[in-house]
């Protein structure tokens, strides 16, 4: 997508401003993509210096995403900010930051796709749900019914359960 691409030689020194709007099709050019629908705004504002460009993203708006408990969609808010420094050298360096991009002098587009996408995914929630399965109207109530009845039948006394292997295991700590 070359509408992320930046060209260096274009930007002044000083404050450079970019907007972009990233809607479903931005993130069905990624692979493994959970997103539904999305309206999120960016704001790029790249500070350029002589061997030196920071980049500071804004990314607001929502997501829709499948819901981990009940499987349905559901709306996700994202606020996010974050820093990207893009160093311009005559060796690139090799590192283990991911904030820092390093780029020769020869470099004339650095594209900042990935990198939104990147900010993105960072500030979604680890566990994906509505925040009160059950309680919202996006929920799918009915196989929150059938997952609680399939949990309570899994209740069998952990003893039962146990390996024999692990209780020989047990007895020779006990001994000592």
């Amino acid at each position: 997508m070359k509408e992320f691409d930046i060209e260096l030689s274009k930007l002044r020194n000083g404050t450079n401003r970019y907007e972009y709007s990233l809607g479903l099709p931005f993130f069905e050019s990624f692979e493994n993509n959970s997103i539904r629908a999305s309206r999120l705004q960016v704001v790029a504002e790249l500070d350029k210096g002589e061997m030196l460009i920071n980049v500071n993203f804004s990314i607001q708006g929502d997501l829709t995403l499948d819901c981990e408990k009940c499987l349905s969609n559901y709306p996700q808010q994202i606020n996010t900010a974050g820093l990207l420094v893009v160093k311009i050298t005559d060796e690139p360096a090799d590192t283990d930051d991911d904030d820092i991009i390093y780029l020769s002098r020869q470099d004339h587009v650095f594209n900042i796709r990935q990198h939104l996408y990147d900010y993105v995914m960072l500030a979604l929630p680890l566990a994906r749900n509505c925040g009160n399965p059950g309680n919202t109207p996006e929920c799918d109530n009915d196989t929150l019914k059938k997952l609680e009845e399939l949990s309570a039948g899994n209740t069998e006394d952990e003893a039962e359960k146990s390996d024999e292997r692990w209780n020989k295991l047990k007895d020779l700590f006990s001994n000592n």
